[in-house]
């Protein structure tokens, strides 16, 4: 579904980097596709980022980001799929947000993770770069069209059920 029907030369980059099967960083670092701690989280967020997933004590700062991703994704086999559906810029601010899908493999006694629904970010231009300032996701049984079995066989996903809401 697409929220957006206008969209700046500006917006449409926004939503391109936004919409991928991987987590990148603003200098185009892979964090989630490449299972890099760094890249997903410093890359990615301003030093005063405020990140709240659903069902996690909220998050302030890149040490606490960079350790929950490590904690997250060091070592495993993780995947991110993300669907921008929107994206207004206003200033130096844009508010982005559209649906995802967040995959880890189970390994070594871990349990695997499978994360889909809605997320909504504020997105601060640092030097040139569009970062993360505010950022939150909660499950959603929008992000259904994540679950088809054609993008689960090329990402190397198994088809999963969608999370109760």
């Amino acid at each position: 579904m697409e929220m957006q029907t206008h969209w700046t030369v500006e917006e449409l980059e926004l939503k391109e980097r936004y919409s991928h099967n991987t987590y990148k960083s603003a200098e185009g670092a892979i964090g989630y596709g490449g299972n890099d701690p760094k890249a997903a989280s410093v890359g990615h967020f301003t030093e005063d980022a405020i990140s709240c997933a659903a069902g996690h004590p909220v998050m302030v700062g890149h040490d606490v980001l960079l350790a929950w991703h490590k904690r997250r994704m060091h070592g495993y086999n993780m995947r991110v799929q993300t669907k921008c559906q929107h994206a207004n810029i206003v200033g130096e601010l844009a508010i982005v947000g559209g649906i995802f899908r967040i995959s880890r493999d189970a390994q070594d006694g871990v349990p695997g993770v499978e994360h889909g629904g809605r997320w909504l970010s504020v997105l601060k231009k640092v030097d040139g770069n569009w970062l993360t300032w505010r950022d939150m996701d909660t499950p959603s049984s929008d992000a259904k069209e994540l679950y088809k079995v054609p993008v689960d066989v090329a990402l190397g996903w198994v088809p999963a059920p969608l999370p109760e809401v």
